[in-house]
C-alpha cells in the first residue's frame, strides 16, 4: 500500500503531466482555428466579437 507522501508525489507528477498535456492540446486547436479563419476570412463580428469586446478582454 502506497504512502500519503507517496501518493502527494504521484498527485503531483500527473498533475504536472495533465497541465503539459492541456497546453499541448490547446497550441494544437488554436493553430487549426487560426488557420481556418485565415482559410475562410472569417472576421471577428461573424465570430460573435464586438469592438468593445477587444478592448476590455484580457483573453485576447
Amino acid at each position: 500500500m502506497s504512502t500519503y507522501r507517496e501518493l502527494q508525489k504521484q498527485i503531483a507528477v500527473l498533475t504536472a503531466q495533465a497541465e503539459a498535456m492541456k497546453a499541448k492540446v490547446l497550441a494544437e486547436i488554436i493553430a487549426v482555428l487560426k488557420e481556418t479563419i485565415q482559410k475562410y476570412g472569417i472576421t471577428a463580428a461573424q465570430l460573435g466579437f464586438r469592438a468593445e469586446d477587444r478592448k476590455s478582454s484580457s483573453v485576447f
